[in-house]
């Protein structure tokens, strides 16, 4: 759908796909949506392809700044999570192997600093603080070394409470994901029902989360399954015009 609105030529390989635009009135398209609405340290990218525009095609684009609205005043949180975010459910079992401690939650992070100098700054901290603060939870500091001997440093937000899950999930219907990930908002929906009355602790418990828990993975589904429901997904929620 969005080479069919936008243009670009499209890479598909086993596990992904590539966008690439690079004819003028594609990427002038692209500079059109994005400049004004971007809220990380990435605006840089953006506004060196907005000088390079410029210089080639006697443009006049202007470098707009970063946007400060509130979280919730728009969609740009939803395309991060589309991009950047996961989401998990598990649970443990009692004695009587029934289930407990149900966690459901949205988990993003995000490394520390952007690669390049920008004129916002490099941290991620202000977006990530911003994100913690509109989901009410802390915000995380991870240090990692990874096998590579490569130290990671990033910050993260999980939404790890009644109000972090019922303020994301109100986000998420009133500003829908576009990937496949919808798919894990719909289990969310169930599991905060699940959660609120308890259901899951019933003897039929264990059988609804896991029906839930295949749900919420797309490779549980056959591809012309996966094809036609996410298809409906997004003319539902995205009725752009079609090419």
């Amino acid at each position: 759908m969005i080479q069919q609105n936008i243009g670009g030529r499209l890479s598909i390989s086993k596990n992904y796909c590539i966008l690439t635009i690079k004819k003028r009135d594609e990427v002038l398209l692209v500079i059109c949506l994005i400049n004004g609405k971007m809220r990380t340290p990435k605006i840089e990218a953006l506004h060196r392809l907005i000088i390079w525009y410029n210089s080639h095609y006697d443009g006049q684009i202007p470098l707009l700044p970063l946007d400060n609205s509130p979280i919730q005043a728009n969609s740009w949180a939803s395309g991060f999570l589309d991009g950047d975010g996961s989401f998990y459910l598990n649970w443990l079992y009692d004695k009587k192997g029934l289930p407990t401690s149900l966690q459901y939650y949205l988990r993003i992070s995000q490394r520390r600093n952007y690669h390049r100098k920008s004129v916002v700054g490099t941290s991620y901290f202000d977006i990530m603080n911003k994100l913690s603060i509109f989901f009410s939870v802390p915000l995380r500091y991870r240090d990692r070394l990874r096998k590579s001997g490569y130290r990671e440093l990033s910050y993260e937000v999980r939404t790890s409470n009644y109000v972090a899950n019922y303020t994301l999930l109100s986000y998420l219907i009133q500003f829908p994901l576009f990937s496949y990930k919808y798919l894990a908002v719909v289990v969310q929906i169930e599991c905060l029902q699940l959660s609120v009355n308890r259901e899951y602790k019933l003897p039929n418990g264990d059988r609804r989360l896991k029906a839930l828990k295949r749900k919420s993975k797309w490779s549980n589904y056959p591809k012309a399954t996966r094809n036609r429901l996410h298809d409906r997904h997004l003319y539902t929620h995205f009725p752009i015009n079609q090419r």
